[in-house]
């Protein structure tokens, strides 16, 4: 149930109809602004980097389960249902720290867009069927000092549920 709800999401967010990137090349940019560049988009079950709590590059987007806090079964029945929740990190470099919170801000928005198309249909991956989430929240943007990177995230919960077969 971790790896189908990660690999669902992940393949959906590098989709190139419905992800990030092609959302982001369609949204509204002030005068001036580039496009931001996306980078690697990976879960933490096919990136040694992000498995260990790290981007997969710079720019990147990493997509782990924080926890599985509700699972929901019983011995006599076939299906299992649970709340998987998802955190999903993006992290931008630069020497100006002004242009990485600027292209943070955009990849946040079309990660969001991109995740509500995610929601609007029923995934099964495995035997796993994920509905919509429960809760979707967006993280500020934050910026270690001394450091290039600027990070943002969202948090997402997906409602899930295993068919025993």
């Amino acid at each position: 149930m971790i790896l189908e709800v990660l690999r669902e999401i992940t393949e959906f967010l590098n989709d190139g109809t419905d992800g990030v990137v092609a959302i982001l090349a369609t949204i509204s940019r002030d005068p001036g602004d580039p496009l931001p560049t996306v980078g690697t988009i990976a879960d933490e079950t096919t990136n040694a980097d992000v498995a260990q709590q790290r981007l997969p590059s710079f720019p990147g987007i990493a997509v782990n389960i924080e926890r599985i806090p509700q699972l929901d079964g019983q011995a006599e029945t076939i299906t299992r249902d649970g709340v998987a929740e998802v955190l999903i990190r993006v992290g931008v470099s630069s020497e100006h720290t002004e242009n990485a919170t600027r292209d943070t801000s955009y990849i946040l928005r079309a990660l969001v867009a991109s995740l509500r198309r995610f929601s609007s249909s029923q995934h099964d991956r495995n035997g796993i069927e994920i509905y919509a989430p429960l809760d979707l929240v967006v993280g500020p943007t934050w910026q270690p000092i001394d450091d290039m990177v600027v990070t943002g995230a969202v948090r997402a919960k997906y409602q899930f549920r295993e068919t025993l077969e």
